[in-house]
């Protein structure tokens, strides 16, 4: 909860900013791993602080380099996402949560097609 934030205190917040939150893998053949790192990038005045990252689903795995990011610097986080008994079109999602008072729930995108060989 934000709401009692002082403008002075806004001014000053964590903003995240991320590189592009869709990654879209194409075409693979069932039981493929795809991995891909999404950038995250703390363009505020203050410590970016990454509270949780939940995927969608176990078939997405999720390892952010560090949780705590200083202003200006930029981390990334990585996802593999595993096809393994998946077939046809796909759309997970990886939930950050950050103590960003603008947009404290970033959700990123790993989308593409799975087919059985």
């Amino acid at each position: 909860d934000f709401s009692a934030l002082t403008p002075e205190q806004r001014a000053n917040a964590p903003v995240l900013k991320v590189d592009n939150p869709e990654f879209k893998f194409g075409t693979i053949e069932q039981g493929t791993d795809v991995e891909h790192s999404f950038k995250l990038t703390n363009s505020g005045k203050s410590d970016l602080h990454i509270r949780k990252v939940n995927a969608s689903c176990g078939c997405t795995a999720v390892q952010p380099e560090k949780t705590v990011i200083s202003p200006g610097e930029t981390v990334s986080i990585k996802t593999i996402f595993r096809s393994a008994g998946k077939v046809g079109n796909q759309n997970k999602t990886v939930t950050i949560i950050t103590n960003d008072p603008a947009n404290s729930k970033t959700i990123l995108w790993v989308k593409g097609e799975v087919t059985k060989s």
